[in-house]
Parts: structure tokens; sequence; C-alpha cells
């Protein structure tokens, strides 16, 4: 039984396409000469190093891996599984249902299609080993057949937990942690307390602001970076903590809110992300309205978590921890 994991961006930020339209897809930047026509590992290499030139020997040979397989190892009807980063500990099942073709366009150059699942897993509910796994360095990369199997049949024993080191993995221990930074926020802030984090946000970057505090004409939060307030750069908030990607009518929205408060621009943040039909409403808006979805949420929560409101740090205890850096290591 043959068990496929592929990411869809550091921070989830593919995920909704992935789902939406039916498929997987290569995502690396820059990738824009067509792997189909390379029929071994080394045919990958050679091309992403001519791509790539100023990568290292190492990451080309371990991306030129995994994007092999990808291409060429990958089979129609095998499974795939892509982790959620929208919501943390869940689990997509899916069916691969054609060959690989290039597509010549990015970010999603090498696609896939997938018959998803309506049924989930939940990452809770697996074997410690399995989650070791599931925090491989790696975005493309195969299940051995026993964790597959009881992955897909979600089984219940549960085996005794082992060391890292015992089960030859190596485990993005960044990753992880963005993982769970990203579980405890959504938990910790929903619908309005959300507003106060994305305000605190904009105030640590020396923002005025004001925050609605109720049904306030479709206002969450105005900021302005002019003295207390007046003149200088004003933006109109929304912020959206809902389970599903928004659509069109809430961008709508906020353009009328923007008008109504004289605006210069927009942003509207929206944990789950936004709907693929949205994707030419939001080209169109670029010089006057920016998209946050949780990916970015979290980001700036990290960037700017030292000038946070304290009872934000209290809800969100964090500490800063030194880490190898596994690609160097390995050079």
């Amino acid at each position: 039984m043959v068990l496929w994991v592929c990411r869809a961006g550091r921070y989830g930020e593919y995920e909704n396409y992935f789902l939406e339209k039916g498929i997987v897809a290569i995502t690396w930047h820059n990738l824009t000469a067509d792997l189909t026509k390379c029929k071994t590992r080394d045919d990958v290499k050679e091309v992403l190093s001519q791509i790539y030139p100023d990568e290292k020997k190492n990451t080309i040979s371990n991306n030129a891996g995994q994007l092999f397989a990808f291409v060429q190892t990958m089979n129609t009807g095998e499974k795939v599984l892509l982790p959620s980063k929208i919501n943390p500990g869940t689990l997509y099942i899916g069916t691969i249902d054609s060959d690989c073709s290039f597509s010549g366009e990015l970010p999603y150059s090498h696609i896939r299609k997938v018959k998803w699942s309506k049924k989930t897993v939940n990452r809770a509910d697996l074997d410690q080993d399995i989650c070791y796994s599931l925090g491989s360095l790696l975005t493309i990369f195969s299940i051995d057949d026993d964790k597959a199997s009881r992955i897909l049949n979600s089984e219940k024993t549960k085996t005794i937990p082992q060391e890292d080191s015992d089960l030859g993995i190596s485990r993005n221990l960044e990753n992880d942690a963005l993982d769970q930074i990203s579980s405890t926020i959504i938990q910790k802030f929903k619908g309005y307390d959300m507003q106060l984090v994305i305000a605190s946000i904009f105030k640590a970057k020396g923002y005025q602001v004001y925050v609605s505090k109720g049904a306030d004409k479709g206002i969450d939060v105005l900021a302005s970076n002019g003295p207390l307030g007046f003149g200088g750069t004003k933006i109109c908030i929304q912020v959206k903590t809902d389970d599903k990607p928004i659509e069109r009518a809430i961008l709508t929205e906020l353009k009328g809110t923007m008008q109504n408060v004289k605006a210069d621009y927009g942003l509207l943040v929206s944990w789950s992300g936004f709907k693929t039909s949205m994707d030419a409403e939001m080209r169109d808006s670029f010089f006057s309205i920016k998209f946050w979805d949780h990916g970015d949420i979290v980001r700036e929560f990290l960037e700017n978590y030292e000038k946070l409101d304290d009872w934000i740090k209290v809800k969100v205890p964090l500490k800063r921890i030194w880490v190898i850096d596994d690609q160097l290591e390995a050079e």
C-alpha cells in the first residue's frame, strides 16, 4: 500500500487551491522547466542545477529526489495525504487520478489530479511513530506500508513511542513549532479577539488603531500611521476567522467600507484563506487591497511578538530556542 505525503506550501498557502481544484502540484519557485521529460533522478538534478546555480549540491540532490518521485514514481490509484495548515491536525486523504502534467504556469508548474475523500484523519488519533514521520523535512515523500495502512484504516491500537533517532527520520522541528503555534492562535483568538490581535500587530508597527466593538458598518479595524491617527496612511481592515475560505461578497463589502471611511488602502484578513474564484479580483486589487491568510497572520504574529499586547502574550507564551540547521549540518 503506497501513501504519498504532499505539502501545500510552508504556511499552507496553496491548500485551498489543491482542495478546490482536485490536484496536488509542485510549487517550487522559478521551476519553469518541464520535468516530465526527465527519465532519471540525475536528469532532474541537472535541470535544477541550471535553474538554481547558487544552490548547494546537497539541496539540489534532496529536491531532485522529491521532484522525480512526483513526476515519475507516483502512480494513478495510489493514495496521497495533505497535512492541513489552515486546520492544524487535519489530514486530507485523496486518490491520485492522473499522470503528472506540465502546466508551465507558476506556482503550479507540475500537476497531478486527485480525487479528495470527504473523510479526513485527525492527527491526534495517530500513533506517535506516524506523527514523527509526518514531521519530516521533506515536502513530497512516501510513508511505509505499515504506517500507511494504520493511517488509512484509522487503527486505534497504539504502538510504544520511540525516540526520533530510532526511527531514522529527519524531523522538521521548525515546522512542528509553526504547526503548534498556528493551532494555538486560532484556538485562542476567534472572532472579535482576532480583531484585537490584528490591531495589536498594527500598533506594534507604529500605527494608531480603532477597533470596532460590534456591528459597525463593516468596520473591524482602522489604522493610521499619522500622529494621533491624523493624516498618514489610512487602512481599513476586515477580519474573518470562519472555517471556510471567504468569497467575493466580503471583498465587495470591504471596498464599500473603504469608500465610506475614506481609507487609502484595505486589508482583508481571512484565517481560512480565499476562494480561488477571487483570484482575478485579488490581482486587480493589488495596488489598493492586500490579503492575509493564516500564514501571513502567523508570520506577522511572530515578527511582532515582543511588542504585542501583554494579554496576547499570556495566551500564547513563546520562548526562543536554538536548533541545528539540518541542511547546513549535512554539508
